[in-house]
């Protein structure tokens, strides 16, 4: 009896690690980058001039809102250049994501009344690498 216990967790062990090392999920584990750059009717979004040293003033986020990926929910920072909007991402598996973008000092109120927060973002774009995503926050969904 403790055989056949011991040998039917080996078996599920063995097949959820050979599952695990495969990359079965979506993705394969496979990692790209993507850039861009935030807009507001086609102009840079600009930001306020006194900001506290080390704030872009803007903050670019993409969070994973595709199911069949491994961590659904997880974010990504973009790091922001705030002279032009410009926006880059590295290490983004493939997917769909939410993009919450906010516009202001750290502790300050968003520019846009948190309309494109991480709760309130309609901002999907579908991530597959090396494109260029443009958000224009003079529309609904970016």
């Amino acid at each position: 009896m403790k055989e056949g216990v011991c040998l039917a967790r080996c078996l599920v062990i063995g097949v959820a690690m050979v599952l695990l090392l495969s990359g079965c999920t979506k993705g394969g584990g496979k990692k790209v980058a993507v850039k861009g750059r935030v807009v507001d009717g086609g102009r840079p979004v600009t930001v306020p001039a006194d900001l506290p040293p080390g704030d872009p003033g803007i903050r670019v986020i993409f969070l994973s809102a595709d199911r069949e990926m491994k961590k659904a929910g997880e974010a990504y920072n973009a790091v922001v250049n705030p002279q032009d909007g410009t926006f880059e991402v590295k290490d983004i598996p493939p997917g769909k994501y939410r993009i919450a973008v906010s516009v202001g000092a750290f502790g300050t109120p968003d520019k846009y009344g948190d309309k494109f927060s991480q709760d309130n973002s309609q901002i999907v774009r579908d991530v597959k690498g090396g494109e260029d995503i443009v958000i224009d926050l003079a529309k609904p969904t970016g």
